[in-house]
């Protein structure tokens, strides 16, 4: 027998998004009941595991929690409209991100590329110099 949506209740919507999200971030229950604990809400993995599976009661501040260790408005907890605007925002900002570090690791190498090239220019000078200086020693 299928589920609908509207059929299930609250928590079993929130717990469906919070299963939904912290897999597709490839996050552990371990994981996410850390990060609840370090945000003061001592939660262990079977504590995400009972609230993924509406097990449990769940509080109106665990609920503000979760979405700050997701980074995403309480609602799309609940609400998966919410939810897949925030999807498809994260996704353009997870690719605009990858974007970004593609084009500094590009400038990166060019910077290096050039910082070497100076480098060795600075060296040759050094050496022609110092060549210059036994030539002049040599004739002294």
């Amino acid at each position: 027998m299928t589920v609908t949506l509207d059929a299930q209740t609250a928590e079993e919507r929130l717990g469906h998004h919070l299963r939904r999200l912290r897999e597709d971030r490839g996050w552990s229950q371990e994981k996410v009941a850390k990060q609840m604990t370090s945000l003061g809400h001592p939660w262990r993995q079977t504590t995400v595991f009972k609230t993924e599976n509406a097990a449990r009661p769940i509080r109106v501040n665990d609920v503000a929690a979760l979405a700050q260790v997701f980074g995403i408005p309480a609602a799309a907890l609940l609400n998966p409209a919410v939810d897949a605007t925030t999807d498809a925002r994260m996704h353009a900002a997870t690719r605009a991100i990858a974007e970004l570090e593609q084009a500094r690791n590009k400038f990166l190498v060019q910077v290096n590329s050039q910082i070497r090239a100076l480098e060795l220019e600075s060296i040759e000078a050094d050496v022609e110099q110092a060549q210059a200086r036994c030539l002049a020693q040599q004739e002294d």
